[in-house]
């Protein structure tokens, strides 16, 4: 039922923890495609096959060269209804599915993006959630120019605007990132945060809002 898509860089440890508790939490029987998406020029590559050699996952690895595309990669592989994305750095709370599903029972019949708060912030789509008629209907799950930074700004926006974003209010995760001292800064945060991903964000998405958040280029 749940495509979990998970990009990772250089983390295989931390990865296989972030796995885990999602694994653990979790309550239903219901089925997980889990999507371990990495860089082919990822020094720690053949690490995370030694990590995740006994557990049920797909690894997808690609020419991709940042987040976003390793994100929308393993996406398009997607076979199940619900669409997640998580990263290294989120730790689900408990029955997370069960909450999912509950939410969704709502938008049966109608495309629906679900905000949750990361424990962060509740406003901008940090760890998306969606069903199979709103990954259809986007053709992605981050706008796919983006490198990292203002991608899940776009997403919100572009979700609202079509009408299919959901804030539920509801906690699914706890995000320990390293502006709130959760994580150590190491070198993956260091290239998603950088400058040039954060100024050409910020230019594309200023860009996309003149326009109104196409879905895609005309």
């Amino acid at each position: 039922m749940f495509n979990i898509i998970h990009p990772s860089f250089g983390r295989p440890s931390t990865a296989w923890k972030c796995y885990k508790s999602w694994i653990i939490s979790k309550k239903s029987d219901d089925d997980i495609e889990w999507y371990i998406s990495l860089n082919n020029n990822d020094n720690a590559l053949n690490d995370y096959y030694t990590e995740f050699k006994d557990e049920d996952v797909t690894i997808v690895t690609s020419d991709s060269t940042n987040m976003v595309q390793a994100t929308n990669v393993a996406a398009d592989l997607g076979k199940y209804d619900y669409y997640i994305l998580v990263s290294d750095d989120m730790i689900p709370v408990h029955a997370w599915d069960v909450i999912i599903q509950e939410e969704f029972s709502k938008y049966q019949d109608v495309p629906a993006v679900l905000q949750f708060h990361d424990g962060i912030r509740n406003d901008i789509l940090t760890i998306p959630v969606m069903n199979g008629k709103a990954f259809d209907m986007l053709g992605y799950i981050y706008y796919p120019k983006y490198i990292s930074m203002y991608a899940d700004n776009d997403l919100t926006d572009t979700c609202k605007r079509l009408g299919i974003y959901v804030n539920t209010g509801k906690q699914l995760s706890e995000h320990l990132h390293y502006t709130i001292n959760k994580s150590p800064i190491d070198a993956t945060y260091k290239k998603e945060n950088s400058k040039i991903a954060f100024e050409y964000g910020k230019r594309l998405y200023d860009y996309r809002k003149k326009l109104n958040f196409p879905i895609l280029d005309a």
